[in-house]
């Protein structure tokens, strides 16, 4: 056997489990916690083996048992062998890794305050969030239909008090009247059809797009609208309970695409309102093959015969591709981006969605807009708009392009009730 091959067996042998669980009994120990190592001169049979622990004695007897045992375990492997002893190390009087406090502390301190640069640098990188929509004229030219603000609503006993909806009279006027200048824009911008489509959606999922497509809806539905709404988030369905109500089981847009019900029946009447909503119903990990079927065909041609406006809160579109089995339906989208949320990188994600899709936006809404950030003026407050005009831009209006176009840009001066 070569140096170089039984270099490699030693090394192999000293640290293996064997050798250690021969030591481990002739120590009385259930096992060996020492840190055993083995090094080799190269081109010589010569080796050096050392052995680390709290204990210098312990630290001692290990080694004297690695050597006296090594050839008892070798014998099995490569034949009889003889380790013979050529600088006798004797017990350890002092630690070869000595404590230097100050090197440690000042070795400490650097290796803190590089890390901590790291991680502020990490954070002002990743953390380019949307806070107006000054922000999000940098992104794309798709039109500001305005601002929702931040509303907090007391828990109470009643589920419905907790709603944040203009239905819900605890809800602030604020917000009434900012999802009525919102619902004005996107009637605007959505056009005139027989019963068009329309998407809510958001970047990644905590921005709102729920809230939104309900208030929007209800908003509609106020102005006489025939409205539909559809939870095609299956995989988490929140529109029930958005609206604080609690649909009943086997009851869904899930069910009705697997054929246990039909669709208009599934559909609840939402109180006094032309409003009729169809919930996700049961949950389902994997809806791809259900939104993609004859049935999903079927069921919004249906629904579209029950009303005047379709709108669908669909799942996040930055996150995954269910959104996208809605927009070959769709007329348009809303995209709601919540202030200080969402990072500009994700609403470039949403926007290339849309582009893909050859899916017209309608524009987007600034969720969560907190009183004195962002200017509440450009939404309600005085109704001064400023420089918002129709954006026909590469995320503009697709199909309607070229007819608005010729019509005169407008400043809006109102807000109708």
């Amino acid at each position: 056997m070569t140096a170089d091959q039984l270099g490699k067996t030693f090394s192999y042998l000293v640290t293996s489990g064997v050798l250690k669980d021969v030591v481990a009994r002739e120590l009385g120990e259930k096992t060996v916690v020492s840190e055993i190592q083995a090094d080799v001169m190269a081109d010589t049979n010569l080796f050096t083996i050392r052995v680390r622990d709290a204990s210098p004695e312990k630290a001692w007897r290990v080694l004297e048992s690695v050597i006296a045992n090594y050839p008892k375990v070798a014998e099995y492997v490569i034949g009889a062998t003889k380790l013979t002893v050529v600088d006798e190390s004797g017990v350890p009087a002092s630690p070869v890794n000595r404590q230097d406090a100050a090197r440690a502390g000042a070795a400490g301190a650097a290796a803190g305050l590089a890390a901590a640069m790291f991680l502020l640098a990490v954070y002002v990188r990743t953390r380019k969030a949307i806070r107006q929509a000054d922000d999000m004229e940098k992104l794309t030219n798709a039109a500001f239909l305005g601002n929702l603000p931040q509303t907090k609503i007391k828990k109470r006993s009643n589920v419905k008090e907790q709603t944040i909806t203009i239905c819900n009279p605890k809800v602030p006027d604020a917000f009434k009247e900012a999802v009525q200048l919102i619902r004005s824009r996107t009637e605007d911008r959505l056009g005139k059809g027989s019963c068009p489509v329309l998407l809510v959606t958001s970047a990644v999922p905590g921005e709102g797009k729920t809230t939104t497509a309900v208030n929007l809806a209800e908003a509609f539905a106020k102005k006489k609208y025939r409205v539909v709404l559809l939870d095609g988030d299956l995989r988490n369905p929140s529109v029930m309970k958005c609206i604080g109500l609690f649909g009943q089981k086997g009851r869904g847009m899930t069910e009705v695409l697997k054929g246990r019900i039909d669709g208009k029946k599934a559909l609840y009447h939402y109180g006094d309102l032309p409003l009729k909503i169809l919930p996700g119903g049961e949950r389902t990990q994997n809806p791809a093959g259900l939104l993609r079927s004859a049935r999903m065909k079927a069921l919004i041609s249906s629904l579209q015969e029950e009303a005047d406006l379709l709108i669908i809160d669909t799942p996040p579109c930055g996150v995954i591709s269910d959104a996208a089995l809605f927009s070959k339906s769709a007329d348009g989208a809303v995209l709601v981006v919540h202030q200080g949320t969402t990072k500009d990188r994700e609403v470039q994600r949403a926007l290339e969605f849309f582009e893909n899709s050859q899916l017209p936006v309608c524009g987007y809404v600034l969720n969560g807009v907190q009183e004195g950030v962002a200017g509440y003026g450009r939404s309600y407050g005085g109704y001064a708009y400023g420089k918002y005009g129709y954006g026909y831009g590469r995320y503009g209006y697709g199909k309607e392009r070229e007819r608005r176009k010729s019509e005169p840009m407008a400043r809006e001066q109102g807000m109708e009730e």
